[in-house]
């Protein structure tokens, strides 16, 4: 169908090369700190407890979506 408008006159086409960077504005900085909430704040105080003791492990954080597991991570 294109072809046929640009046949007929009614469309123009031309080819142009974009570069794109596909990791712009993935990776910037947050500019303060998330305020954790209770839950939160527990489980970060119990990593940190452990990581303190010199205990190096992989924690698993469980919750619905929203729940705030990326901002504890």
């Amino acid at each position: 169908m294109i072809r046929k408008f640009e046949e007929d006159g009614i469309i123009r086409t031309e080819e142009k090369t974009v570069y794109r960077n596909p990791f712009e504005g993935h990776f910037e900085k947050k500019e303060q700190s998330a305020l954790l909430n209770q839950e939160q704040t527990k489980a970060v105080e119990g990593m940190w407890a452990e990581y303190a003791k010199g205990v190096r492990m992989t924690y698993l954080l469980h919750g619905v979506t929203g729940s705030g597991k990326t901002e504890v991570y």
